[in-house]
């Protein structure tokens, strides 16, 4: 109360009379600042209808505006309030900010009042516009106050979303997009396609969901001649088991041997290509792999090309991730600390420790601790035994068949295709 006081001598705080002013238009209900109630509760105050203003006012015009430029207004009787916030926006500034929105280009797709402000190439227009020179960049309201609004901002943006996206950003919108990507030069339609047959690391996820109904699956590579991550394979499915994952992957595979005349190599079936694949834990995307695999040696009477006692069409489809297969080392050990408070700390540690490029000389003793810990501890166990410990190969690499320089020149993260996306 004393902090109250000394404010309110100063003119603000809880405890000064509120003087906010809203237009109808609005339609709020509660001042947006919060004031002292004569029984001591601190809340926003209750907006009344104060009538109309008793103010008004007339204007002259001149009838020849050539020889005389200027009005006259007159006001009869006081203006006793504060002007409302203004919350249309004026036809010049609306043309301003719909310009700068236009700048985002493909992004507008999934743009929100927030993102626009975040969004560098905008924020670069809008000083332009405003001239500002300050430090601290701008924001909407500096261009006109009705656009602190966040719902009115939003409208706007939907707007120009809908015309630039008539069939809307959803599924019939990624439909349009194939149609119009079908016209466009050879060149240019196969361009990743010739990507995807550079790339020897890549990475693996279906954790978006942009599309209502539809998760995205998505393939990203490194490109050092780029200096950057490249998403060179999206596709949308509505599952995410094994039988669904390896048409996708044959799907996939199909359409660069379509545009490129060359099939897709891996470096245990082909002696080149894709060394490993990074990969999340998920059991229904490794297997749909290891199956499209499986389909792409059966009739083939060669060997694995690293160990020459292998027949290819012999290999299981946990043969095969076992040779490529590479588990992300970010969600292996976020998994592994939703544990934490349930296992004991030499435990936690132990399963921490089972992500390594190198053998563990008490590996034994290490798996029997984890086993013996509990239940929580023993289901995480089997979970990586299962699917013939094609995962925890996956995590350990010296139950896999990837050579040791190639699993430690291996990318072991899927950040790169998360900042892509």
């Amino acid at each position: 109360m004393d902090i109250e006081e000394k404010a309110g001598r100063e003119g603000y705080g809880p405890l000064i009379p509120c003087n906010f002013v809203s237009s109808t238009r609005e339609q709020k209900e509660l001042c947006v600042n919060f004031y002292r109630t004569k029984d001591g509760i601190l809340k926003c105050g209750q907006l009344i209808d104060s009538g109309p203003c008793s103010a008004h006012f007339e204007v002259y015009y001149p009838n020849d505006k050539a020889t005389n430029t200027w009005i006259v207004m007159i006001c009869h009787n006081p203006h006793w309030h504060s002007d409302p916030q203004a919350t249309q926006t004026p036809k010049p500034i609306k043309d301003i900010f719909m310009t700068l929105l236009d700048t985002l280009g493909w992004r507008l797709a999934d743009a929100t009042p927030r993102k626009i402000i975040l969004d560098s190439a905008f924020m670069i227009g809008l000083r332009k516009a405003l001239n500002w020179n300050g430090l601290q960049d701008p924001s909407l309201s500096d261009l006109h106050p009705s656009l602190g609004n966040v719902d009115h901002v939003a409208r706007l943006i939907n707007k120009l979303r809908l015309d630039q996206f008539p069939n809307g950003t959803g599924f019939e919108g990624i439909l349009t997009m194939v149609e119009e990507n079908s016209l466009l030069p050879p060149g240019q339609v196969y361009a990743m396609s010739e990507l995807f047959l550079q790339t020897t690391q890549p990475s693996i996820d279906t954790s978006f969901k942009r599309i209502h109904y539809w998760q995205e699956f998505e393939i990203e590579a490194w490109f050092p001649e780029y200096s950057r991550s490249v998403v060179i394979t999206r596709a949308f499915t509505t599952s995410q088991s094994a039988k669904a994952h390896k048409f996708l992957f044959q799907q996939i595979f199909a359409i660069v041997e379509a545009n490129t005349g060359q099939q897709v190599q891996f470096r245990h079936i082909h002696g080149t290509g894709w060394d490993t694949i990074i990969a999340d834990e998920h059991c229904g995307q490794a297997l749909g792999l290891g199956l499209c695999l499986q389909d792409i040696c059966q009739n083939m009477s060669d060997y694995c090309s690293v160990d020459w006692t292998k027949p290819l069409h012999e290999l299981t489809p946990y043969d095969h991730t076992k040779w490529c297969l590479h588990i992300c080392f970010q969600c292996y050990t976020i998994r592994v600390r939703n544990l934490k408070l349930h296992v004991s700390s030499p435990v936690y540690r132990a399963m921490m420790s089972l992500y390594s490029a190198d053998p563990i000389h008490n590996y034994e003793a290490m798996i029997a601790l984890i086993a013996a810990e509990g239940k929580k501890a023993s289901d995480w166990l089997k979970d990586k035994w299962s699917a013939e410990n094609s995962i925890l190969a996956a995590i350990y690499r010296p139950l896999s068949k990837i050579p040791v320089e190639v699993w430690k020149a291996s990318p072991d993260i899927t950040n790169g295709i998360k900042q892509s996306h």
